[in-house]
């Protein structure tokens, strides 16, 4: 369970950063 919630939320936040900005890390550059 503490690694599975982990994961998923990691997951689901790096899914709206390539949506939002196009790609992982890709803010200011």
């Amino acid at each position: 369970m503490d690694g599975s919630a982990v994961s998923f939320e990691l997951t689901d936040t790096l899914t709206e950063t390539e949506r939002g900005e196009g790609g992982f890390g890709s803010t200011g550059q």
